[in-house]
């Protein structure tokens, strides 16, 4: 079995068909072929992933009413999120029950919907409330129907309507995330994030679920444990803090539970071509505890 970080590979072209192809383009092209007897190792790490793209996409499953934008499914009962007193505009959802025999899933028991929201306008341009509640995960069960947005008194983001299919594959991490390097040597680390870069991309924008952040920035993961426990508040040092050590230790508890791109299609646009990544502790994803969901947002 092939490991590809971005999905199945795709032939490279030259910016000019008289140019010979870099020189990577000749060499060996699957991390199998390049690592040799080192590949079992560095597969080892990776995670299963559920990729989200827009719907009638080529080798993906149906994904019922998984979108991004448009209006949100809510039962009557679960009450528009808010953020003192301004609505957060709905990002996408994500039908469970649609997607309950994908490889990757099991990690997830609930049913029903999860239903994402942020709002940019209120964290950057409206009022700044802190590091937190610019964003909420619920978690619809039982019948829901659309919903319209409430009236808002700040310039709320409605998205396009997207609907999206499933497909399942395997991601590596990223060579940054030194978390989940560890066990490999400094040579191994090395020649394996030569591999990975040269790596083509998949087309289209990156939504997903599970699997790792594909970080525009700093490591995610570090990021979430980092603001979680206050260390990224102003007047913290951070990873200089003296509390950093111990609390590094918790950064391999996190997972990332969606990936959302910007999405020309959906009007998406995350500061500079950014992304933002919706992120839970495994105990609480156990627990089905969605109100202790961390989101990071990162641009170029």
């Amino acid at each position: 079995m092939k490991w590809w970080p971005f999905g199945d590979r795709k032939a490279a072209v030259p910016a000019r068909s008289d140019d010979p192809p870099p020189a990577h383009q000749l060499e060996k092209r699957t991390l199998e072929e390049v690592l040799g007897e080192d590949f079992p190792a560095v597969s080892a790490l990776a995670r299963p992933r559920i990729r989200l793209v827009a719907a009638a996409g080529a080798g993906t499953d149906p994904a019922g009413r998984t979108k991004l934008g448009g209006p949100p499914d809510m039962p009557d009962s679960l009450a528009w999120p808010d953020l003192k007193g301004n609505p957060l505009a709905f990002v996408g959802q994500i039908d469970l029950d649609a997607i309950a025999r994908l490889p990757g899933r099991e990690i997830l028991s609930s049913r029903g919907l999860l239903l994402f929201f942020y709002d940019m306008e209120l964290q950057y341009g409206f009022v700044d409330f802190g590091r937190t509640g610019f964003w909420r995960v619920l978690h619809a069960t039982g019948p829901a129907v659309p919903r319209r947005a409430p009236a808002a008194t700040h310039e709320l983001a409605i998205y396009p309507e997207v609907r999206l299919s499933a497909a399942s594959d395997t991601q590596l991490p990223d060579p940054d995330s030194i978390d989940y390097l560890v066990e490999l040597n400094t040579e191994l680390r090395d020649q394996y994030a030569d591999a990975y870069y040269d790596l083509p991309r998949s087309s289209g924008p990156s939504h997903q679920l599970f699997g790792f952040p594909e970080a525009v920035q700093n490591d995610v993961f570090q990021e979430c444990q980092l603001d979680a426990n206050g260390l990224g508040e102003a007047g913290r040092k951070g990873m200089l803090d003296p509390e950093w050590p111990a609390l590094k230790l918790g950064v391999k508890d996190w997972r990332l539970l969606l990936q959302v791109d910007s999405d020309d299609q959906a009007g998406m646009l995350w500061g500079d071509a950014g992304m933002l990544y919706f992120c839970i502790r495994d105990e609480d994803l156990r627990e089905a505890d969605f109100e202790k969901v961390w989101m990071v947002f990162q641009c170029c």
